[in-house]
Order: C-alpha cells, then structure tokens, then sequence
C-alpha cells in the first residue's frame, strides 16, 4: 500500500473517530496525514477537518486562525469552506468578551454533525431566539439543514426564505438563496429556482456561490427551454 492510499485511509478513520466522539484520536490522524502532505489537497483537507474539529470542541481561537490561514488553500472547494468559518468567526467572536452563545452554536453543530439532530433542534431554537443576530442567523441556517436532512422542505424553506430577506449577513444570505434555489429545483419550481439562481449571479458575484450557480443556472434555463417545445407528430 502507497503512502497517499494509507493516508487516504488514515482520513476516513478519523472521520469515524470524529464521528464517534473520539476527537483526540481524530486529531493525532488528521496532523500525521497534514505533515505528511504539507503542499496538496490531501493535507490541506486534514487541516480543514482539524480546524472544524476544534471548532466542534470550542476551541474557537485556535480553529478561527486555522480557517484563515486555510482561505488561500489552492482547492477551490477547501477555501471557500475555509472563507465562509473565516468570516463567520471574525464576525462573531468577541476577544475579550463572552463567547458562551458561540461555543454552544459549535456543540450543538457537533452534535448535527453526529446526526444527534432531536437533542440539537432545541438548543438551535433557544439560540436563534436568545443570541446576537449574527449567531442567531447562523443557527437558523444550520437548523433549516437539519429539516432539510429530514424532509421538512416547507418548514426549511419558510427559514430560508426570511434569511434570504432579511439576514444583516452577506454570506448568510448568499448561503440561504443558494439552498433555498437547490430545494426549489428539486422540488420541480424550476421557474424559481432559475431567478434564485439568477440572483446568485448578479447581486452576489463575490460570494462563494454565485460560479456554481451561473453552472446550474445555464443547465436549468436549457432545460426549462426543451421542456416548452412541443414535439412534432
């Protein structure tokens, strides 16, 4: 076995002990497959999952300098997950003040990422009702996911719907257009799910969705497009 095979392994092994509640050992793998891999995807991934690990931990310092540094990663996919917790944290996180609500949105996020989702609900509808705005926000985002996750699309949907509106955030916002545009086009409202698209591209072009949205906004308007044409008997 290659060592980029092991640590692939190594990855999905830490994955699980994350998953477990076994955060420690998760951690000890992802900073072996990090320092062996210091200049690709692979490593950077590691460092990723590192950060969203101490994140999840309440290590909220230590995981918001991981994230910035993490925002010039080459992988596309890797920054923009790194820029989004980038900017969530510096927004949120007080220096010298109380962070107790922020530190319970990230056991709560643990918890959802755990598929722990009945403990959690409570506890993100006591922040969404109780917290600044920016956390208050940001826990509706997680939990319209959770209803998402359990087919509850018309309650998700009534949660994005105002976050789309009426969140102080950009990025949150961009987020809530983007799901809120994917549950329409699965859910066949095409027609709304391109014009949710279509304001992706042009009221958020600087936002992390809005080249993926012009992607699926061209394959939608193509399909829409073939849908009006009658056939020819």
């Amino acid at each position: 076995m290659n060592t980029l095979t092991l640590d692939i392994f190594k990855s999905k092994r830490a994955d699980l002990l994350t998953y477990m509640n076994n955060p420690w050992e998760a951690v000890i793998l992802y900073t072996q497959i990090e320092k062996a891999n210091p200049n690709n995807d692979i490593g950077y991934e590691a460092k990723l999952k590192k950060a969203r690990l101490a994140y999840f931990e309440g290590d909220l310092l230590w995981a918001k300098a991981q994230y910035d540094v993490l925002k010039g990663s080459t992988s596309k996919l890797i920054s923009n997950d790194a820029l989004q917790m980038s900017h969530f944290l510096n927004m949120n996180y007080e220096e010298e003040g109380d962070n107790s609500d922020l530190e319970r949105l990230a056991t709560t996020e643990y918890a959802v990422y755990r598929h722990q989702s009945e403990e959690a609900l409570p506890v993100l509808d006591s922040l969404i009702q109780n917290s600044a705005a920016g956390i208050a926000d940001y826990a509706a985002l997680v939990k319209s996911g959770v209803l998402l996750s359990q087919h509850q699309d018309q309650e998700a949907a009534l949660i994005l719907e105002k976050l789309a509106k009426a969140s102080g955030q950009t990025y949150i916002r961009a987020k809530a257009i983007f799901e809120l545009a994917n549950l329409k086009n699965r859910t066949d409202q095409k027609q709304q799910a391109l014009g949710l698209y279509q304001q992706l591209v042009s009221d958020y072009s600087g936002s992390v969705y809005s080249v993926e949205a012009g992607k699926i906004y061209r394959e939608l308007e193509k399909t829409i497009k073939n849908e009006k044409i009658t056939p020819v008997n």
